[in-house]
């Protein structure tokens, strides 16, 4: 389980077993795009490049290696991020969701991915990336609607559902924007980007796919709850803001993981990839 951290506004572990399960999920995502890092078209020489919410900064590295004309910045809460790192690379520790200042010296790409639980006001986040855009510049945003589902009613019932059902409405609750991706497109339209594109995947969740590809994914999704685990998510939260006991959660927990590994239950997830243009 990872660490619990005490910061009042802070839900998430943040430790090294945090750290190796972004990294799964980087794979993951990888697996899911068929290798690529972005999907929007910013051509062969971008020039500067920020990466929010960078997290291990795995995406900004490789994107750097990529791209040795960007210089790439990757920003994030928590400075853990590697130290020797390629020199058109750095990392900064700020808070997005606080003004960048960025306006006089924007991006030509502005990329984030994975924000569900950790920003209050995505809509503001989107706007602020649109600001310190280029005309002309490219913002992508990758995220979960991370309510499981089914297509044949498996989940219905189950302690996974019941799981996505009490810790999402506990991270609305708290003032955490729960369910992103499907609200992307809206935002990035409100913010005032065109040629917007939205890219739906479906990301199973364990092992019972039998198509190879939706195998692979489902292997992924379970192996990184495995790693952090259900508890970890979500202890935080409905202990603090639904007085749910640590042992409930625990238990629930438990049941989820049982879920996430039970062949019979065919749960699925919808993750979405969009991006849009600031025109010139």
């Amino acid at each position: 389980m990872g660490v619990i951290n005490d910061e009042p506004g802070y839900m998430l572990p943040n430790d090294d077993t945090e750290r190796d399960r972004l990294d799964m999920v980087h794979e993951m995502f990888l697996v899911t795009t068929d290798r690529k890092l972005f999907l929007a078209p910013i051509g062969p020489s971008p020039q500067r490049v920020l990466d929010l919410c960078t997290g291990t900064g795995i995406w900004a590295i490789q994107f750097g290696d990529e791209f040795p004309s960007a210089e790439v910045i990757g920003n994030d809460l928590s400075p853990s991020q590697p130290t020797l790192v390629p020199p058109n690379e750095k990392f900064i520790v700020n808070d997005v969701e606080e003004d960048w200042g960025y306006e006089n010296n924007p991006f030509d790409f502005v990329h984030a991915r994975g924000l569900i639980f950790s920003i209050r006001d995505m809509q503001r986040l989107i706007q602020q990336a649109y600001n310190c855009a280029k005309p002309g510049g490219w913002v992508e945003f990758q995220d979960w609607d991370p309510m499981i589902y089914s297509e044949d009613g498996s989940t219905k019932g189950t302690s996974i559902e019941k799981y996505y059902v009490h810790t999402l409405a506990a991270y609305e609750k708290a003032g955490y924007c729960a369910r992103v991706g499907p609200g992307l497109e809206e935002w990035f339209r409100q913010a005032g980007f065109v040629d917007i594109k939205v890219t739906k995947y479906r990301v199973p969740m364990g092992v019972w796919p039998k198509d190879k590809y939706y195998k692979t994914l489902g292997t992924w999704n379970l192996l990184q709850v495995e790693e952090a685990g259900f508890e970890a998510m979500a202890m935080v939260v409905l202990t603090r803001h639904e007085n749910w006991s640590a042992d409930e959660v625990r238990l629930l927990a438990a049941k989820t993981l049982s879920d996430a590994k039970n062949r019979a239950i065919h749960g699925l997830f919808d993750f979405y990839i969009v991006y849009g243009r600031k025109p010139e």
